[in-house]
């Protein structure tokens, strides 16, 4: 395939966006990111390396399991993606609204200019704070900002994240100057939203929400949740929300998406507008998925359940009469694959020791890249990191096959699995399949040694952050 006409590739990553969720509603709301989709190459089966954000980024920008090396961000055994474009010239930039993926765990490696919420470039409750009330004074009526104003920091509970209005405008005060000026220019964007807790703008709440819960209301329960719940997929989980609050939780959930949606909408017509979108690749994808109540579980715990680990994939390349790219592509691919493509669409040569292979072929052709996927963790709870044989819990899935190791509970699991749900555990009934598939599993064991991930110092304001994220 000739790629020569692309001058930028934009990777778009959504934190915690379920595969059922995403974008259905952007026909008539987001236009351009409509068109966008249907000009794309939809990979339907597409697979996280992870179930968490910690598992998931060193698969996406480093093409590495997260056994490899360790997950508690990334070290100097990984060779990440940004830091491989420099050394061919491409300018990379980085605008991450999650911590587990910011600078802290060293993921501003190799970028030329990066921006995140926790170095000295990011924001704060001041300027938070700021911003509302100019909006506030610009948006009510002359009679009552004093009283709105009053509100705003009467009940102002800060998002322990950058929101997505304020990614949007940094990703356009960062890229739009530079790749006028660059030949070639590389962006990962990463979208907090619709990860918890929840605030989107009062729009979508109405849009998505009929009850009587507000942003407050919400978020206690989402802190509820954080402090009881019990172990992993206990029953007794289910016994912490009536489905009246479960069924709110998942209305602030789409609401959450949709506002990420806008405002990723936002991005793609600054692109149009300025004429960079015909050399502009843009690839979009979740770094994990969601639970929501499916196995008697909120949000993305240790397990490896398809409303998890089966993620979206679209890449759309840039118009060219001479390239017929399909709809979709059908067969199993890999979070491991993204750097590999993002290099040979900038005809650079990837890493000998990346896992993946390039999906650059898979854009014309149906012909499988791999036959499966593996995801993996080693961790009871929080972010991970350390590789702990003893607590592996693994995935191998195929295309209509999926086989689970689980050592924290001394179990497998086989399943048919269908478009990101799983169904019952059917390993007594295939034992062959299963043997197949834990073949394929036990040579990836075989190379997975215990690692001890290097320590990081955080301090009070970040442990409150990631603690309010729900990973402590």
């Amino acid at each position: 395939m000739n790629t020569s006409q692309i001058s930028n590739v934009l990777l778009v990553s959504f934190d915690a966006f379920r595969l059922d969720r995403t974008f259905h509603f952007t026909e008539s709301d987001c236009p351009h990111v409509s068109e966008l989709l249907n000009d794309s190459t939809y990979f339907s089966k597409h697979i996280s390396t992870g179930s968490g954000t910690s598992t998931s980024f060193p698969g996406i920008l480093a093409s590495s399991l997260p056994l490899e090396y360790g997950y508690r961000g990334l070290s100097e055994d990984h060779c990440p993606i940004a830091e491989r474009l420099s050394r061919n010239n491409v300018y990379t930039i980085g605008i991450t609204a999650q911590t587990s993926c910011s600078s802290l765990f060293n993921y501003d490696t190799g970028f030329d200019r990066f921006f995140d919420s926790v170095g000295s470039n990011s924001s704060n409750t001041k300027s938070f704070i700021k911003e509302k009330v100019a909006n506030i004074v610009r948006d009510t009526p002359v009679e009552s900002p004093t009283k709105a104003i009053y509100d705003l920091i009467k009940n102002h509970d800060n998002p322990p994240y950058i929101q997505a209005d304020e990614v949007t405008d940094r990703t356009i005060d960062l890229l739009f100057p530079k790749i006028k000026q660059s030949n070639q220019t590389f962006a990962w964007i990463h979208y907090m939203e619709p990860h918890a807790p929840y605030y989107p703008p009062t729009k979508f709440i109405k849009q998505y929400h009929n009850g009587n819960h507000d942003l407050s209301s919400i978020n206690k329960l989402i802190n509820r949740w954080n402090r009881e719940r019990g172990p992993v997929g206990s029953p007794k989980n289910m016994d912490i929300f009536t489905p009246d609050e479960r069924s709110s939780i998942i209305d602030f959930y789409d609401a959450q998406a949709a506002f990420a949606v806008e405002e990723f909408e936002r991005l793609i017509s600054k692109l149009k507008e300025s004429g960079e979108l015909k050399r502009t690749a843009i690839i979009i994808t979740s770094d994990h998925g969601e639970e929501h109540f499916e196995h008697n579980d909120f949000g993305h715990r240790p397990k490896m359940i398809e409303e998890l680990i089966h993620v979206p994939l679209w890449i759309r390349l840039p118009e060219n009469p001479d390239l017929d790219t399909l709809c979709s592509f059908d067969n199993i691919t890999s979070h491991l694959d993204l750097s590999p493509t993002i290099t040979e669409l900038f005809g650079c040569e990837p890493s000998d020791q990346w896992q993946g292979n390039s999906l650059v072929s898979a854009l014309e052709t149906n012909d499988p890249t791999r036959n499966y996927a593996v995801s993996e963790l080693s961790h009871k709870s929080g972010l991970g990191g350390d590789v702990r044989p003893e607590e592996l819990i693994i995935s191998v899935r195929g295309k209509t096959w999926k086989y689970v190791l689980n050592k924290q509970e001394n179990r497998e699991y086989l399943y048919q699995v269908g478009e990101g749900i799983d169904h019952e555990n059917v390993i007594d009934k295939y034992p062959g399949k299963a043997k197949e598939l834990k073949h394929f599993c036990e040579q990836r064991i075989s190379n997975i040694n215990k690692v001890e991930a290097d320590s990081i110092d955080i301090d009070s304001g970040v442990e409150d952050r990631l603690r309010r994220l729900g990973y402590k």
